[in-house]
């Protein structure tokens, strides 16, 4: 067990000096453990899964209709999907982009933006 001057001390090494946990163990002669312990680094690392998205249903769907049209637009698909069981009122656009956005943009390939030389 270690006092509280010395937790407060880990945690101002640790999130003020941002000096790395073995250097703090060093300086403070405490095993690396209880400086873990100390700066509470465990509820960083969530154990919990991601909620699924009210995408999930329809990204098998979405993704075959854009290997197949990788121009369509996103309003096109929305309607389709809509059409097909999709019940809120919009895209979410963060699941969109995440789920989709990706695979869209390998799909279109390099930019022609610029002309060729």
């Amino acid at each position: 067990m270690i006092s509280p001057e010395t937790r407060a001390q880990i945690r101002r090494y640790f999130y003020v000096k941002h000096w790395k946990i073995g250097t703090i163990a060093s300086e403070l002669n405490v095993h690396p453990d209880a400086v873990r312990n100390a700066i509470e680094s465990e509820r960083f690392h969530s154990t919990q899964p991601l909620r699924a998205s009210v995408v999930d249903p329809y990204i098998g769907f979405i993704h075959q209709t854009l290997d197949q049209h990788p121009r369509l637009r996103a309003t096109r698909i929305f309607q389709m999907i809509r059409d097909r069981g999709y019940s809120r009122i919009g895209f979410g656009a963060h699941d969109f982009e995440q789920k989709i956005g990706a695979s869209r943009r390998l799909l279109r390939g390099p930019s022609r933006s610029a002309p060729d030389a």
